[in-house]
Parts: C-alpha cells; sequence; structure tokens
C-alpha cells in the first residue's frame, strides 16, 4: 500500500517550468515546500 501511495503523491520540478513561474509563484511554492515537509515530520534522501 504505501509504495502505491508513494507512487501517487511523487512529482518532480522541472527546471524549465520553474523558470516561467513569477517570482510570486516560486515564493508560494517554496512555502508550500515547506509546509509539507513540516506537517510530514519526516526528511528522507529525495526530499533533501
Amino acid at each position: 500500500m504505501d509504495e502505491t501511495i508513494n507512487s501517487i503523491a511523487e512529482y518532480r520540478l522541472i527546471p524549465e517550468y520553474l523558470e516561467k513561474i513569477s517570482e510570486e509563484g516560486k515564493i508560494w511554492l517554496a512555502r508550500a515546500m515547506v509546509s509539507i515537509l513540516i506537517v510530514d515530520k519526516q526528511l528522507v534522501n529525495e526530499e533533501k
């Protein structure tokens, strides 16, 4: 079950898309990512 959940939740940031995001969008994305890590209370190697 964990494997299925991990593959559903997996995502990758594509550098070409990051270049197109506004500064405000980048700040929002960074805050969202930090919030996810805080709620998760874990940091695996892939997240570093």
